[in-house]
């Protein structure tokens, strides 16, 4: 049962990380396209990539496009930045308590299989735990 939920574990935290990684990258092919972004159709085909674009992009720009350009480009790199830091740290906390879970569940398992190992100790030929200990003999544990 603890080699499932350990793999059930690590399945979620790599769904979750995934999740976080699809946003992450949504928003630099956005920026990227906005970058590229040759005339004021292109850079409306971009904009409209961001996550939460707004719908009123039919109107004309207020500003040239290369200003337009830059002061986009300057909001959205410290938001992908963000974005980024914040998916990292994310992973390495959930990686973190997750490896903490997994090794309290390996012990328990350990301690299980001991347990259980005694409890199916026959007269004659001692258990497996019994028949692990270094110089112990079967004799010695009747």
């Amino acid at each position: 049962m603890i080699p499932l939920q350990i793999t059930a574990g690590s399945r979620l935290l790599n769904q979750q990380s995934g999740n976080e990684v699809t946003q992450l990258k949504a928003l630099q092919r956005a920026a990227d396209a906005i970058r590229s972004a040759n005339n004021e159709a292109d850079l409306k085909t971009a904009l409209r990539q961001l996550p939460g674009a707004p719908s009123n992009l039919d109107r004309p720009l207020a500003a040239p496009l290369p200003q337009v350009k830059v002061a986009l480009i300057s909001r959205l790199d410290p938001a992908v930045k963000r974005l980024q830091t914040q998916a990292d740290e994310a992973k390495q906390n959930r990686l973190q308590q997750a490896l903490g879970i997994w090794i309290r569940d390996a012990g328990m398992a350990a301690g299980y299989a001991i347990g259980f190992s005694g409890l199916g100790s026959f007269k004659e030929q001692g258990s497996l735990f019994r028949s692990l200990l270094p110089g112990r003999r079967k004799g010695l544990w009747r």
